[in-house]
């Protein structure tokens, strides 16, 4: 299920699992206005899952080198 967390004043982040593998046939189901932030473990699936969107005219980027490279705080638990 989608998860919606609100990050500034005006701006809500939706956050979805969506696997690699069932992209091509989730595509339908994401907002063609948004900017897609997609992000895997070491970032070289997120850069496939962006260039299917793209290739698709949908706004997507991905975290170069992924989470394991993310330079900043994250929450670790299970919260």
């Amino acid at each position: 299920a989608p998860v919606i967390e609100r990050v500034g004043p005006d701006v809500d982040v939706l956050a979805r699992l969506v696997p690699l593998d069932v992209i091509r046939s989730q595509i339908h189901t994401l907002d063609p206005d948004a900017v897609h932030i997609v992000y895997c473990r070491s970032g070289r699936r997120s850069k496939a899952a962006a260039f299917l969107l793209r290739e698709r005219n949908l706004k997507a980027v991905s975290l170069i080198g992924g989470i394991k490279d993310w330079q900043f705080e994250v929450e670790l638990s299970a919260a």
